[in-house]
């Protein structure tokens, strides 16, 4: 038996290969608990579902309006005010007088409320006042006016380098109406067009206002273009085609 010199006489420890055997079997011990940790822990996790990727909507995404089943029905009526959010336009229309289609081709709202719209008829013209089930074109008319205040001013940008119109496709236009109560019908631009004041296609024969056949559910926007010059006459009208979408 080997003995190891200690500090103060010898010590009478146990052999070294008995040493070594425990070593070993705390080692294999550690060996096999965590083995067993290891094996529990994988068959708890078996029992857990994998974790479910949930995909969250972007801000850019559009909310769209309720489905044709669900809207509400506005009858036809004699509209009230006219809405384009996205260039500020927001105006009375005049309930008790339209705009006739005069000799001259011409819609011309009356110049004594500039700040007015009127809603047009007419007996030789198609047309129907606005609501969710018209089965022909409805027709908005405002001024626009170089010198002053006027309905739908901004409809067109004059003073810019280029000068354009500054409703553009896809923006809304919601219209208030006799019979629309707490409702607004919803429209949408998906046709814009300069039509000549004069000549051959002018706006009283414009296919481009007018159509060739009955439109169902659209809207017509008229109001003149006035020219960068402001000692020139208007020759064009801007008429912008609208879309019913719904009411809400």
């Amino acid at each position: 038996m080997t003995t190891r010199r200690m500090k103060g006489g010898v010590d009478s420890s146990m052999p070294r290969y008995t040493k070594r055997y425990w070593v070993l079997a705390i080692i294999l011990s550690l060996l096999v608990s965590l083995g067993v940790g290891v094996y529990s822990y994988l068959r708890q996790s078996d029992d857990v579902p994998p974790p479910v990727r949930v995909s969250v909507p972007t801000a850019s995404v559009k909310t769209t309006l309720r489905s044709e089943a669900t809207l509400p029905v506005v009858a036809r009526s004699v509209p009230k005010r006219v809405m384009i959010p996205a260039i500020g336009v927001d105006v009375e229309i005049d309930e008790a007088v339209p705009c006739p289609l005069n000799d001259a081709g011409m819609v011309e709202p009356d110049f004594r409320f500039p700040m007015k719209a009127c809603y047009y008829t007419a007996l030789n013209k198609p047309y129907q006042l606005p609501g969710t089930t018209t089965t022909d074109l409805s027709v908005i008319v405002g001024h626009t006016w170089r010198k002053g205040d006027a309905a739908f001013n901004p409809m067109y940008d004059w003073q810019a380098a280029n000068p354009h119109v500054m409703v553009e496709l896809g923006d809304e236009l919601l219209l208030k109406t006799q019979a629309s109560g707490e409702h607004v019908l919803v429209y949408q631009a998906v046709q814009i067009d300069e039509v000549d004041k004069y000549g051959p296609d002018h706006l009283g024969q414009s296919t481009k206002v007018w159509g060739t056949k009955p439109i169902p559910n659209w809207l017509v926007t008229l109001a003149c273009l006035q020219p960068s010059n402001s000692l020139e006459h208007s020759t064009k009208v801007i008429a912008i085609g609208w879309k019913l979408v719904g009411a809400r």
